[in-house]
């Protein structure tokens, strides 16, 4: 893989590794760990952070948040906030890819602009789009190249 030294992480994977899933969480562990250690940077966006705090507010979990906080702010995590030409450039993925929601579209679209060579989700229809480089969390190799 060629391009920028940086990957975007969906909501999943900070959903995954901050409240302890079973399946995944030692995997994003890993995936963290080799974006440390490759000097990789990681990027997300408002809507993640928007998405992620949904349920520990509906459970009263503002701990999880507060981790959250703590994970975005020790590991130099990049929040987008959404702009006009990510908003633009979401709005014509959505023309051309009618089966993303809204809120994918503006992920994808602050991957574009940001040049991230790797989107990492755990979502399999973001799959379907050609022009990023989309990696399941269960697709991880034990090494990131780029």
């Amino acid at each position: 893989m060629t391009g920028n030294k940086a990957m975007f992480f969906d909501t999943a994977p900070f959903i995954y590794f901050i409240e302890g899933n079973e399946q995944y969480c030692m995997k994003v562990r890993n995936i963290i760990g080799e974006c440390l250690n490759q000097k990789i940077k990681i990027i997300t966006s408002t809507i993640t952070y928007a998405e992620f705090c949904i349920k520990p507010y509906q459970l009263g979990k503002f701990e999880l948040i507060n981790i959250f906080d703590d994970l975005i702010s020790e590991l130099k995590i990049n929040v987008i906030e959404i702009n006009r030409d990510i908003a633009k450039r979401a709005a014509k993925l959505l023309s051309e890819h009618f089966f993303f929601k809204s809120m994918d579209a503006i992920q994808l679209a602050v991957c574009l602009n940001y040049k991230c060579s790797i989107f990492l989700t755990n979502d399999k229809q973001l799959k379907k789009i050609q022009s990023i480089n989309s990696m399941l969390i269960d697709d991880w190799k034990n090494q990131i190249k780029f």
